[in-house]
């Protein structure tokens, strides 16, 4: 599939982790592995995706928060 640009940062707007990954096929979930101790259980985080030849773009963005178990 074609690249998108992925960054995921806390709420506090630090950056966790950026790269770039391959779109995957329609119907098949997007799946990015993120190292647990950079996660914080309670913390709220924002996932922005975009494309890569416009990294500073709009992009669509997905906000979460880490539920501790």
């Amino acid at each position: 599939g074609n690249p998108i640009a992925y960054t995921l940062t806390r709420d506090t707007g630090d950056n966790v982790l950026s790269g770039r990954a391959k779109v995957p096929a329609p119907g098949v979930p997007l799946v990015l592995l993120v190292p647990r101790e950079q996660l914080v259980a309670g913390g709220s985080y924002t996932l922005i995706l975009r494309t890569p030849d416009d990294p500073s773009g709009p992009g669509s963005e997905y906000r979460f928060t880490v539920a501790a178990r």
